[in-house]
Protein backbone atom coordinates (compact mmCIF):
# COMPACT_ATOMS: atom_id res chain seq x y z
CA UNK A 1 0.00 0.00 0.00
CA UNK A 2 1.64 3.51 -0.85
CA UNK A 3 2.30 6.05 2.03
CA UNK A 4 0.64 9.01 2.19
CA UNK A 5 3.93 10.80 1.34
CA UNK A 6 4.34 9.26 -1.93
CA UNK A 7 0.25 10.32 -2.89
CA UNK A 8 0.90 13.96 -2.02
CA UNK A 9 1.32 16.29 -5.09
CA UNK A 10 4.76 17.60 -5.76
CA UNK A 11 3.51 21.22 -4.38
CA UNK A 12 2.09 19.81 -1.00
CA UNK A 13 5.46 17.78 -0.78
CA UNK A 14 7.50 21.46 -1.60
CA UNK A 15 5.44 23.29 1.19
CA UNK A 16 6.41 20.59 4.08
CA UNK A 17 9.77 20.66 3.50
CA UNK A 18 9.47 24.45 3.63
CA UNK A 19 7.40 24.07 7.13
CA UNK A 20 10.39 21.79 8.30
CA UNK A 21 13.14 24.58 7.40
CA UNK A 22 11.78 26.83 9.38
CA UNK A 23 10.62 24.84 11.93
CA UNK A 24 14.45 23.92 12.42
CA UNK A 25 15.80 27.18 11.63
CA UNK A 26 13.40 28.80 14.27
CA UNK A 27 14.64 26.22 16.69
CA UNK A 28 18.09 27.21 15.87
CA UNK A 29 17.77 30.83 16.33
CA UNK A 30 15.66 30.72 19.26
CA UNK A 31 18.46 27.59 21.25
CA UNK A 32 21.02 29.90 19.95
CA UNK A 33 23.02 32.94 21.83
CA UNK A 34 21.69 36.41 21.58
CA UNK A 35 25.26 37.51 19.34
CA UNK A 36 24.67 34.57 17.04
CA UNK A 37 21.32 35.26 16.49
CA UNK A 38 22.39 38.10 14.81
CA UNK A 39 25.56 36.63 12.68
CA UNK A 40 25.75 38.06 9.21
CA UNK A 41 26.37 34.51 8.05
CA UNK A 42 22.37 33.44 9.11
CA UNK A 43 20.32 32.19 5.46
CA UNK A 44 17.68 34.01 4.28
CA UNK A 45 15.14 31.86 6.30
CA UNK A 46 17.04 32.45 9.85
CA UNK A 47 17.63 36.36 9.15
CA UNK A 48 13.46 36.57 8.83
CA UNK A 49 12.81 34.08 11.62
CA UNK A 50 15.12 36.46 14.02
CA UNK A 51 13.27 39.28 12.70
CA UNK A 52 9.90 37.86 13.67
CA UNK A 53 11.20 36.44 16.60
CA UNK A 54 14.10 38.85 17.99
CA UNK A 55 15.70 37.02 20.82
CA UNK A 56 15.68 40.39 23.39
CA UNK A 57 11.68 39.95 23.28
CA UNK A 58 11.59 36.53 23.80
CA UNK A 59 13.63 37.05 26.91
CA UNK A 60 11.85 39.27 28.33
CA UNK A 61 8.90 37.43 27.50
CA UNK A 62 7.15 39.34 25.42
CA UNK A 63 6.83 36.53 22.70
CA UNK A 64 6.19 33.11 23.15
CA UNK A 65 6.48 30.42 20.86
CA UNK A 66 6.05 26.81 20.58
CA UNK A 67 9.41 25.18 18.74
CA UNK A 68 7.55 21.89 18.14
CA UNK A 69 4.30 23.85 16.56
CA UNK A 70 3.75 26.10 13.06
CA UNK A 71 7.03 28.54 13.36
CA UNK A 72 4.76 31.18 11.33
CA UNK A 73 2.51 31.63 14.72
CA UNK A 74 3.69 33.00 17.57
CA UNK A 75 2.33 34.97 20.60
CA UNK A 76 2.97 38.56 21.15
CA UNK A 77 2.68 41.50 23.50
CA UNK A 78 0.01 44.01 21.89
CA UNK A 79 2.55 46.66 21.91
CA UNK A 80 4.30 45.28 19.34
CA UNK A 81 1.74 44.80 16.79
CA UNK A 82 0.75 47.87 14.73
CA UNK A 83 -2.47 48.27 12.76
CA UNK A 84 -2.16 49.01 9.29
CA UNK A 85 -2.38 52.57 7.63
CA UNK A 86 -4.16 50.47 4.61
CA UNK A 87 -6.30 49.31 6.82
CA UNK A 88 -9.81 48.88 5.15
CA UNK A 89 -12.52 49.02 8.22
CA UNK A 90 -13.99 52.72 8.25
CA UNK A 91 -15.01 51.69 11.89
CA UNK A 92 -14.96 49.58 14.84
CA UNK A 93 -18.37 48.96 16.05
CA UNK A 94 -18.88 45.71 18.33
CA UNK A 95 -15.67 45.77 20.59
CA UNK A 96 -17.63 45.64 23.87
CA UNK A 97 -19.22 42.42 22.27
CA UNK A 98 -15.67 40.93 20.54
CA UNK A 99 -14.24 41.77 24.17
CA UNK A 100 -16.89 39.20 26.12
CA UNK A 101 -16.53 36.25 23.69
CA UNK A 102 -12.57 36.50 23.62
CA UNK A 103 -12.88 36.00 27.40
CA UNK A 104 -15.13 33.38 27.71
CA UNK A 105 -13.69 31.51 24.91
CA UNK A 106 -10.16 32.62 24.41
CA UNK A 107 -8.75 33.84 20.87
CA UNK A 108 -10.02 31.29 18.08
CA UNK A 109 -8.38 32.52 15.02
CA UNK A 110 -4.79 34.41 14.96
CA UNK A 111 -4.32 37.51 13.39
CA UNK A 112 -2.68 37.66 10.19
CA UNK A 113 0.01 40.31 9.93
CA UNK A 114 3.38 40.91 8.45
CA UNK A 115 6.78 42.23 9.29
CA UNK A 116 7.28 45.98 9.78
CA UNK A 117 9.86 46.75 6.79
CA UNK A 118 12.03 50.18 6.28
CA UNK A 119 9.82 50.97 3.62
CA UNK A 120 7.06 50.91 5.65
CA UNK A 121 8.54 53.24 8.26
CA UNK A 122 9.62 55.60 5.32
CA UNK A 123 6.07 55.80 3.81
CA UNK A 124 4.29 56.16 7.04
CA UNK A 125 6.50 58.07 9.29
CA UNK A 126 4.14 58.55 11.57
CA UNK A 127 2.25 54.95 11.84
CA UNK A 128 4.66 53.16 13.89
CA UNK A 129 6.51 53.24 17.26
CA UNK A 130 10.08 52.36 17.44
CA UNK A 131 9.30 49.29 19.32
CA UNK A 132 6.36 48.18 17.19
CA UNK A 133 7.87 45.09 14.59
CA UNK A 134 4.57 43.20 13.53
CA UNK A 135 1.89 45.05 11.15
CA UNK A 136 -1.57 43.67 11.02
CA UNK A 137 -3.07 42.36 8.09
CA UNK A 138 -6.04 41.09 9.44
CA UNK A 139 -8.03 40.98 13.00
CA UNK A 140 -7.38 44.75 14.03
CA UNK A 141 -10.63 44.23 16.02
CA UNK A 142 -8.84 41.65 18.24
CA UNK A 143 -6.27 44.41 18.72
CA UNK A 144 -8.91 46.74 19.63
CA UNK A 145 -10.50 44.86 22.06
CA UNK A 146 -8.25 42.92 23.90
CA UNK A 147 -7.44 45.97 26.74
CA UNK A 148 -11.12 44.95 27.51
CA UNK A 149 -10.23 41.23 27.87
CA UNK A 150 -7.58 39.27 30.23
CA UNK A 151 -5.49 38.37 27.44
CA UNK A 152 -2.32 39.04 27.59
CA UNK A 153 -0.92 38.19 24.32
CA UNK A 154 -2.27 37.92 20.94
CA UNK A 155 -1.38 34.77 18.68
CA UNK A 156 -0.44 36.60 15.23
CA UNK A 157 -0.12 34.29 11.83
CA UNK A 158 3.35 35.38 10.18
CA UNK A 159 3.34 35.69 6.09
CA UNK A 160 7.18 36.06 6.24
CA UNK A 161 8.87 38.08 3.11
CA UNK A 162 10.19 35.14 0.32
CA UNK A 163 13.80 35.37 -0.53
CA UNK A 164 15.05 38.34 -3.67
CA UNK A 165 11.15 39.42 -2.64
CA UNK A 166 11.94 43.51 -2.37
CA UNK A 167 10.07 45.40 0.51
CA UNK A 168 7.37 46.94 -2.03
CA UNK A 169 6.56 43.71 -3.10
CA UNK A 170 6.10 42.39 -0.04
CA UNK A 171 4.07 45.07 1.28
CA UNK A 172 1.53 44.92 -1.77
CA UNK A 173 1.59 40.86 -1.16
CA UNK A 174 0.37 41.14 1.93
CA UNK A 175 -2.43 43.61 0.55
CA UNK A 176 -3.01 41.45 -1.55
CA UNK A 177 -3.94 38.91 0.63
CA UNK A 178 -5.27 41.11 3.49
CA UNK A 179 -8.16 42.29 0.17
CA UNK A 180 -9.10 38.73 -0.56
CA UNK A 181 -9.76 37.94 2.57
CA UNK A 182 -11.96 40.88 3.60
CA UNK A 183 -13.79 41.03 0.41
CA UNK A 184 -15.19 37.56 1.08
CA UNK A 185 -15.73 38.68 4.71
CA UNK A 186 -19.27 39.19 5.86
CA UNK A 187 -18.08 41.21 8.56
CA UNK A 188 -16.90 44.39 5.96
CA UNK A 189 -19.80 45.91 4.74
CA UNK A 190 -20.07 47.86 1.55
CA UNK A 191 -18.16 51.14 2.66
CA UNK A 192 -15.25 49.37 4.28
CA UNK A 193 -15.09 47.18 0.69
CA UNK A 194 -15.18 50.44 -1.37
CA UNK A 195 -12.29 51.94 0.88
CA UNK A 196 -10.01 48.87 0.76
CA UNK A 197 -11.15 49.33 -3.44
CA UNK A 198 -10.14 52.93 -3.57
CA UNK A 199 -6.96 51.98 -1.45
CA UNK A 200 -5.98 49.09 -4.36
CA UNK A 201 -5.74 51.73 -6.52
CA UNK A 202 -4.07 54.16 -4.70
CA UNK A 203 -1.25 51.94 -4.57
CA UNK A 204 -1.41 50.53 -8.08
CA UNK A 205 -2.17 54.55 -9.57
CA UNK A 206 -5.21 52.90 -11.37
CA UNK A 207 -7.23 55.86 -12.20
CA UNK A 208 -10.60 53.45 -13.39
CA UNK A 209 -9.98 49.82 -13.54
CA UNK A 210 -12.31 47.99 -15.58
CA UNK A 211 -14.35 45.06 -13.68
CA UNK A 212 -12.68 41.96 -14.66
CA UNK A 213 -9.48 43.42 -13.03
CA UNK A 214 -11.41 44.73 -9.98
CA UNK A 215 -12.84 40.76 -9.87
CA UNK A 216 -9.44 39.27 -10.47
CA UNK A 217 -7.55 41.06 -7.71
CA UNK A 218 -9.77 40.54 -5.09
CA UNK A 219 -11.23 37.38 -6.42
CA UNK A 220 -14.92 38.38 -6.69
CA UNK A 221 -17.59 38.09 -9.31
CA UNK A 222 -17.72 40.73 -11.71
CA UNK A 223 -21.49 41.93 -10.68
CA UNK A 224 -19.62 42.07 -7.23
CA UNK A 225 -17.39 44.55 -9.07
CA UNK A 226 -19.39 46.47 -10.53
CA UNK A 227 -21.14 47.14 -7.15
CA UNK A 228 -18.26 47.97 -5.41
CA UNK A 229 -17.39 50.29 -8.49
CA UNK A 230 -20.50 52.13 -8.38
CA UNK A 231 -20.97 52.73 -4.43
CA UNK A 232 -17.56 53.93 -4.95
CA UNK A 233 -18.91 56.97 -7.25
CA UNK A 234 -21.68 57.87 -4.80
CA UNK A 235 -22.08 61.51 -4.06
CA UNK A 236 -19.66 62.39 -0.82
CA UNK A 237 -22.45 64.20 0.76
CA UNK A 238 -24.95 61.42 0.43
CA UNK A 239 -21.91 59.26 1.25
CA UNK A 240 -21.42 60.86 4.60
CA UNK A 241 -25.00 61.04 5.32
CA UNK A 242 -25.37 57.38 5.08
CA UNK A 243 -22.61 56.47 7.40
CA UNK A 244 -23.90 59.12 10.11
CA UNK A 245 -26.90 56.82 10.17
CA UNK A 246 -27.24 54.73 13.51
CA UNK A 247 -28.79 51.75 11.10
CA UNK A 248 -27.18 52.01 7.93
CA UNK A 249 -29.41 51.19 4.67
CA UNK A 250 -28.78 47.61 3.77
CA UNK A 251 -26.13 47.03 0.81
CA UNK A 252 -28.93 46.42 -1.63
CA UNK A 253 -30.49 49.80 -1.33
CA UNK A 254 -27.51 51.74 -0.76
CA UNK A 255 -26.41 50.20 -4.68
CA UNK A 256 -29.86 50.93 -5.74
CA UNK A 257 -28.89 54.79 -4.93
CA UNK A 258 -25.26 54.72 -6.00
CA UNK A 259 -26.41 53.03 -9.73
CA UNK A 260 -27.74 55.98 -11.04
CA UNK A 261 -26.47 59.35 -12.32
CA UNK A 262 -24.49 61.12 -9.29
CA UNK A 263 -27.15 64.13 -9.81
CA UNK A 264 -30.22 61.77 -8.68
CA UNK A 265 -28.68 60.67 -5.33
CA UNK A 266 -29.67 62.89 -3.17
CA UNK A 267 -33.77 62.33 -4.26
CA UNK A 268 -32.95 58.61 -4.61
CA UNK A 269 -31.85 58.92 -0.84
CA UNK A 270 -34.61 60.65 0.52
CA UNK A 271 -37.07 58.29 -1.25
CA UNK A 272 -35.41 54.68 -0.54
CA UNK A 273 -32.57 55.33 1.91
CA UNK A 274 -34.76 54.31 5.03
CA UNK A 275 -36.17 51.11 2.94
CA UNK A 276 -35.85 47.81 3.86
CA UNK A 277 -34.59 45.48 0.79
CA UNK A 278 -37.91 44.05 0.29
CA UNK A 279 -39.93 47.31 0.79
CA UNK A 280 -37.00 48.28 -2.00
CA UNK A 281 -37.87 45.47 -4.34
CA UNK A 282 -41.21 46.08 -4.39
CA UNK A 283 -41.03 49.79 -5.61
CA UNK A 284 -38.68 48.78 -8.26
CA UNK A 285 -41.14 46.18 -9.13
CA UNK A 286 -43.75 48.39 -9.16
CA UNK A 287 -41.89 51.23 -11.20
CA UNK A 288 -40.35 48.93 -14.14
CA UNK A 289 -43.73 46.74 -14.46
CA UNK A 290 -44.67 46.51 -17.90
CA UNK A 291 -47.63 44.71 -19.70
CA UNK A 292 -47.31 41.15 -19.62
CA UNK A 293 -49.09 40.16 -23.35
CA UNK A 294 -46.11 39.68 -25.88
CA UNK A 295 -45.48 42.51 -27.65
CA UNK A 296 -42.37 43.87 -29.80
CA UNK A 297 -42.26 47.63 -30.01
CA UNK A 298 -39.72 50.34 -28.05
CA UNK A 299 -38.23 49.60 -24.43
CA UNK A 300 -39.86 51.54 -21.67
CA UNK A 301 -37.82 55.26 -21.26
CA UNK A 302 -36.17 54.56 -24.96
CA UNK A 303 -38.87 54.94 -27.71
CA UNK A 304 -36.04 54.80 -30.18
CA UNK A 305 -34.45 51.27 -29.50
CA UNK A 306 -36.04 48.02 -30.98
CA UNK A 307 -36.91 45.88 -27.43
CA UNK A 308 -38.15 42.39 -27.49
CA UNK A 309 -40.71 41.57 -24.24
CA UNK A 310 -41.64 38.51 -23.07
CA UNK A 311 -44.32 37.03 -21.00
CA UNK A 312 -42.71 34.31 -17.82
CA UNK A 313 -44.56 31.67 -20.01
CA UNK A 314 -42.39 32.39 -23.00
CA UNK A 315 -38.91 32.87 -21.24
CA UNK A 316 -37.33 33.58 -18.41
CA UNK A 317 -35.78 36.34 -20.16
CA UNK A 318 -38.21 39.27 -19.73
CA UNK A 319 -37.03 41.49 -22.37
CA UNK A 320 -34.40 41.83 -24.80
CA UNK A 321 -33.63 45.79 -25.62
CA UNK A 322 -30.75 46.50 -28.38
CA UNK A 323 -28.95 49.39 -29.51
CA UNK A 324 -30.66 49.97 -32.93
CA UNK A 325 -34.49 51.30 -33.92
CA UNK A 326 -36.46 49.00 -36.05
CA UNK A 327 -35.85 51.38 -39.11
CA UNK A 328 -31.87 50.27 -38.29
CA UNK A 329 -32.37 46.52 -38.18
CA UNK A 330 -34.24 46.75 -41.27
CA UNK A 331 -31.78 48.33 -43.36
CA UNK A 332 -29.25 45.62 -41.59
CA UNK A 333 -31.73 42.70 -42.92
CA UNK A 334 -34.11 42.77 -40.35
CA UNK A 335 -35.04 39.40 -38.71
CA UNK A 336 -33.02 37.26 -40.10
CA UNK A 337 -30.13 39.99 -38.83
CA UNK A 338 -31.48 40.10 -35.04
CA UNK A 339 -31.47 36.13 -35.02
CA UNK A 340 -27.47 36.32 -36.42
CA UNK A 341 -26.58 38.78 -33.32
CA UNK A 342 -27.86 36.46 -30.93
CA UNK A 343 -26.37 33.75 -32.00
CA UNK A 344 -22.96 35.76 -32.41
CA UNK A 345 -23.91 36.77 -28.45
CA UNK A 346 -23.69 33.05 -27.57
CA UNK A 347 -20.68 32.14 -28.93
CA UNK A 348 -18.53 35.54 -27.76
CA UNK A 349 -16.61 34.31 -24.85
CA UNK A 350 -16.34 37.18 -22.97
CA UNK A 351 -19.75 37.76 -22.34
CA UNK A 352 -19.85 33.43 -21.38
CA UNK A 353 -17.49 34.05 -18.95
CA UNK A 354 -18.76 37.30 -17.61
CA UNK A 355 -22.57 35.16 -17.45
CA UNK A 356 -20.13 32.15 -16.03
CA UNK A 357 -19.12 34.51 -13.09
CA UNK A 358 -22.68 35.68 -12.43
CA UNK A 359 -24.41 32.70 -12.52
CA UNK A 360 -21.53 29.84 -11.94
Amino acid sequence: MPSDTAQLSTAEKRRQRTLERRRQTAAEVIASPADMALRPSQSFAAQTITQALPRELLDRGLITFDQHGRPLVASYDPSLLAPNPQRARLEDRGLEELAASLNEHGQQQPIIARLITPTDRRRWPDAFKSDQIILILHGHRIHAAQPKTKLEKLRAELMLPAEGESDLDYIRRGLRRASVKMMHSQSYDIFDKVHLYMIWREEFALPEPKDAQVAKYFEISRSEAQRVKAVANLDPDVREDILKMDKRPAEEVVVSIADRPIEEHRDAFRRYGHLTVSALRQIKQRETSVDQSPKIGAAAGRPRNFSLSLTPEQSPIATITTHLTPKEWKRRGGSRAFWHELKKLTGNGEVREQIHDELS
